[in-house]
C-alpha cells in the first residue's frame, strides 16, 4: 500500500516537475544570458559586488513561465501574469540586483542621488536615461528567491526603474561610489 501511495506521489499525477523539466531550464539559461556581475575593487580590496539581471522581454516571459508552472496555474493565469510582466519589460528598463560589500565598510547602500554610498545611471547606447525609481527588497517573496539566483545570504536584493527609450542596442548600468566605479553593458542586439 504505502509503495502504490509513493508511486502516484512521486508522479504528481502525470504533471512535469517544474523543477527539472525542459521550461526551467529555457529559465536558467535565458537568466544567466541577462544577468552580469561587477567587483568594484580599489587598493586590491573587494568595495562591492553587484550581480544584476536586466529585465527583458525574453526574461519576463520565461519568469511568468517558470512560477505558473510551479504554482500548477491554468492558461488564463498564465496569460494574465505573462502580460503584467511584458507591459513592464516593454514600457520601462528594470534592472533587479543583489550587493554586497564586505568588511569592514559594508557600504552596500544605493541612490539615484548621491544620498547613498553608492549611485546608480543607467545608459542607453551612451545617453542617461532618467530614472524611475529605485527600492530595496527588505523581505524578498519565495518567487523573488526563486528568479534571482544572484541573491545569497549576504546580499542585499535591490529594484531600480528607468525610462525606455524607443531603440537602443546597447544598456550600461553604471555603480558609482567614493570607494570606485564601475559599469555592466548588456547587448540587446
Amino acid at each position: 500500500m504505502s509503495l502504490a501511495l509513493a508511486l502516484l506521489l512521486s508522479c504528481r499525477l502525470g504533471l512535469p516537475d517544474p523543477l527539472i523539466d525542459e521550461g526551467a531550464m529555457r529559465y536558467e539559461f535565458t537568466h544567466e544570458r541577462w544577468t552580469r556581475e561587477l567587483h568594484v575593487v580599489r587598493q586590491f580590496e573587494t568595495q562591492v559586488i553587484v550581480k544584476a539581471t536586466l529585465i527583458t522581454p525574453e526574461l519576463a516571459h520565461a519568469q511568468a513561465l517558470t512560477i505558473s508552472r510551479l504554482r500548477f496555474e491554468d492558461e488564463a493565469s498564465y496569460n494574465v501574469r505573462l502580460a503584467a510582466a511584458q507591459e513592464q519589460a516593454q514600457a520601462e528598463w528594470v534592472v533587479v540586483f543583489a550587493a554586497n560589500a564586505p568588511p569592514p565598510r559594508f557600504a552596500d547602500t544605493f541612490a539615484l542621488d548621491d544620498s547613498a554610498a553608492w549611485q546608480l545611471h543607467l545608459e542607453a547606447d551612451g545617453r542617461r536615461v532618467e530614472p524611475i525609481d529605485l527600492e530595496r527588497v527588505w523581505e524578498p517573496s519565495a518567487d523573488e528567491t526563486l528568479l534571482y539566483t544572484q541573491l545569497d545570504r549576504w546580499s542585499k536584493l535591490w529594484r531600480a526603474r528607468f525610462d525606455k527609450p524607443a531603440n537602443a542596442d546597447q544598456v550600461d548600468l553604471l555603480v558609482v561610489g567614493p570607494y570606485g566605479n564601475g559599469k555592466i553593458t548588456w547587448t540587446l542586439r
